[in-house]
């Protein structure tokens, strides 16, 4: 990619945050120590045969994963953990005719906020505006959501990349372990982007965030993907992507489809248990792990987490807490 273009991303992204040494806790037993080595996050969704929620795990359920060796589980915790969550919204012209659909629903979504959690709002075309960052302000939330417009050309790679970059200081700062996860809604569509996917796919892979992608589906690029018989590249990449970050892509097809989109991704945001372990062997340098999360004590359950991470990143760590 072009390295004057990388160079103004990463300055308009907050990157060189400097890495620390973290520390965890489970709530379960009230327990704090410092640990040496930094922490990789997993969010965690389980369901039965039925796709319903399992709640009732504890950590001696689960069993973890690196690279085929099994990892010692440094803290757990169920959907008590806070979370910081991005709203990325798709302004480009292209989305225009859904603009007032998208704000109801995205308004909506915010309801899956707690006391305890943070939203933000940004909102891309060409470039990416930061509408509202991180606050607990459910107002101020909505009233970013309001303010999105829709004109110019999609940038989708290169949105999602300042987003997860953004996401980077706040981990660093805080003071208590928080999940983060994006939602990114498009029309799929990526026309601008200076960034290559596999740029953001690598980005993505040192991050514990999870990128939840809804692509709305207009006449033509159904039968666009029809007559090609798959997905057109740009959204087959964000659903694979939305896949390894341990979230999902959904696809609807009509405007009205949004709000219960929107719901059942804020059910499965508060229905995750948060785990975390310190990689054994310790590999410093830049490696991609794959990593497995099963309970083997109830085998008919499934499991869905990040399923890679890429070591040696600074953002490659749960939030310190004091």
């Amino acid at each position: 990619m072009n390295r004057a273009l990388l160079s103004w991303i990463l300055m308009v992204a907050l990157a060189g945050v400097a890495g620390s040494r973290a520390k965890a806790s489970t709530p379960s037993q009230g327990t704090v120590f410092k640990s040496s080595v930094e922490l990789v996050a997993l969010n965690v969704v389980v369901t039965d045969a039925r796709q319903r929620f399992v709640r009732d795990l504890d950590e001696r359920d689960f069993v973890v994963t690196e690279d085929g060796v099994r990892q010692d589980i440094t803290f757990f915790a169920g959907g008590q953990v806070p979370l910081d969550l991005i709203l990325l919204i798709d302004t480009s012209s292209s989305m225009g005719y859904l603009r007032p659909v998208v704000q109801r629903a995205a308004s909506g979504f915010l309801r899956v906020l707690r006391p305890e959690d943070r939203g933000a709002v940004l909102g891309f075309s060409s470039g990416v505006r930061v509408l509202q960052d991180l606050t607990s302000d459910r107002a101020a939330l909505r009233n970013a959501v309001a303010s999105a417009g829709a004109n110019g050309d999609t940038s989708l790679y290169t949105a999602l990349f300042v987003t997860l970059r953004r996401l980077e200081k706040p981990a660093q700062q805080a003071s208590q372990v928080r999940r983060q996860a994006i939602v990114v809604l498009t029309d799929g569509g990526e026309n601008a982007s200076g960034l290559g996917y596999e740029d953001l796919l690598e980005e993505a892979r040192g991050h514990g965030v999870a990128i939840y992608a809804i692509m709305m589906q207009s006449d033509e690029l159904r039968q666009l993907e029809h007559l090609a018989g798959r997905l057109l590249p740009a959204r087959q990449n964000i659903k694979d992507l939305a896949r390894e970050t341990g979230a999902g892509a959904y696809f609807p097809k009509e405007a009205d489809e949004l709000s219960g989109v929107y719901e059942t991704i804020a059910a499965e945001l508060t229905n995750q248990y948060s785990i975390a372990y310190a990689p054994r062997p310790l590999v410093p340098s830049r490696v991609l792990h794959e990593v497995s999360v099963r309970v083997p004590s109830r085998p008919t359950l499934f499991t869905r987490a990040r399923t890679r991470y890429l070591s040696g990143e600074p953002s490659v760590k749960m939030a310190p807490l004091r």
